[in-house]
């Protein structure tokens, strides 16, 4: 995605929220619909090694399954000016991790809440016969609206896949 570029397909880019190695999260809005939404999109090898492709489309469809209010809402998959991305329901900037930096150890009723509603989303993962593999503060979202919702399916896959390592 270039500096110019303002949209990504229907989607208005608002500001950018975060950055890994090979991806980049943005705010962003529906077309005159004012609804928020998170846009994970893809560059380096996901753009050339068909192994990172499939694991992206397995992201994708892994969650597109399911629907659970603990874990974080898929909602389509495309590519833009080659690079592939994700559209998801945007949780806000709060995750375990920097609330964790900010105000150090929670009471353990707190935690215990938290971690109580993580299991709950999991729990309907392995359920679904789906491993998340990536369980980590930063992985994990508190909403204005109180809910805990776990993220950051890049390397979950069905229970019996063997297949890919990634």
């Amino acid at each position: 995605m270039t500096k110019q570029s303002t949209s990504i397909g229907k989607y208005r880019v608002i500001q950018l929220l975060g950055e890994g190695v090979n991806t980049k999260v943005f705010l962003a809005e529906k077309d005159k619909e004012a609804t928020y939404c998170a846009i994970k999109v893809f560059s380096g090898p996901y753009l050339t090694d068909s192994s990172y492709k499939k694991r992206l489309k397995r992201e994708f469809s892994l969650k597109k399954q399911i629907q659970h209010p603990n874990l974080v809402h898929y909602f389509e998959m495309g590519e833009f000016n080659k690079h592939p991305y994700i559209v998801m329901e945007y949780l806000g900037q709060a995750t375990l991790q920097k609330l964790m930096a900010h105000h150090g150890r929670a009471p353990s009723s707190i935690a215990v809440s938290v971690i109580s509603e993580v299991l709950k989303g999991l729990a309907f993962l392995h359920d679904n016969q789906i491993v998340h593999r990536d369980v980590k503060p930063s992985a994990i979202f508190l909403t204005k609206k109180g809910r805990v919702v776990l993220a950051d399916f890049d390397i979950a896959k069905p229970l019996y896949d063997n297949s890919l390592t990634l």
